[in-house]
């Protein structure tokens, strides 16, 4: 990966495109009142990251990562494109509208990216003991018995209509694609997420750790009610600045009516 910028990117939660989105208004959505879905949850607990980075001087850049990979598998299938893009569009322009300099990272544009890090990720496991690939070629087994691991590299799940793609690489992947670009752009990376995400999540970090790449990554965690409820950091040496996001993420819980 390319030299990054001395800062952190914020990704505010994971987007399912086309989600009903809820525009602010007034002092309502300061609050967070009547705002209960997560990615609102995840948007809220970020403007609070985003604060207090600045009261620290350290520089950042919020990023929404959009999981658009069925909705744009949807679009391929059918004549009406352009209402399509309509339909996708709509809640990623009004979080556009509210969130100001919010970057969108729009998950169906790693594919081919991914599907060139899986050939190493294969090459990998087989120079690293304890690993291997699954018959089928299709996952990483790690472990032996009871302690055996499974990490997908193809097929993916669609979370919106429940289609499943055999031949697309693995949400495990693409998170793995997408966080590598954040690092490429800035330092250090936090991610907001519900607590069950924290799963598919440490599947991501046992990927990063098979490229035997310094992982600076910072996920928080967050109950229903958006309290932050864990930290975790991937990081193989921590630093003074990574010490201070933790405790940020730790703090940026929010109260959601």
């Amino acid at each position: 990966m390319s030299e990054a910028s001395p800062g952190v990117t914020i990704e505010a939660a994971h987007f399912y495109s086309p989600t009903p989105y809820k525009r602010s208004y007034g002092t309502e959505w300061d609050k967070g009142k009547i705002i209960n879905i997560p990615v609102h949850q995840g948007l809220l607990i970020a403007r609070s990251i985003r604060t207090s980075l600045a009261q620290q001087n350290i520089p950042f850049q919020q990023i929404l990562f959009v999981d658009d990979v069925d909705a744009r598998e949807q679009q391929n299938q059918t004549t009406d494109r352009w209402r399509w893009e309509l339909f996708i569009q709509r809640p990623l322009q009004q979080i556009r509208y509210d969130e100001k300099d919010i970057k969108i990272y729009e998950e169906h544009e790693f594919i081919y990216p991914a599907r060139e890090l899986i050939l190493r990720l294969k090459e990998e496991t087989i120079k690293t003991p304890n690993s291997r690939m699954s018959e089928d070629g299709k996952s990483i087994i790690f472990g032996t018995g009871k302690r055996r691991q499974y990490i997908r590299l193809t097929g993916y799940k669609g979370r919106l209509y429940g289609d499943e793609y055999p031949d697309l690489p693995s949400c495990e992947v693409l998170d793995l694609c997408a966080y590598r670009k954040r690092l490429s752009e800035m330092e250090e990376t936090v991610t907001i997420l519900p607590l069950s995400f924290k799963p598919q999540q440490d599947r991501v970090r046992k990927l990063f750790e098979l490229l035997q790449e310094d992982a600076k990554v910072t996920v928080g965690y967050h109950d229903e009610e958006g309290r932050i409820v864990q930290v975790d950091q991937w990081h193989a040496q921590h630093t003074p600045t990574s010490d201070k996001i933790a405790e940020i993420v730790a703090g940026s819980s929010i109260k959601v009516a």
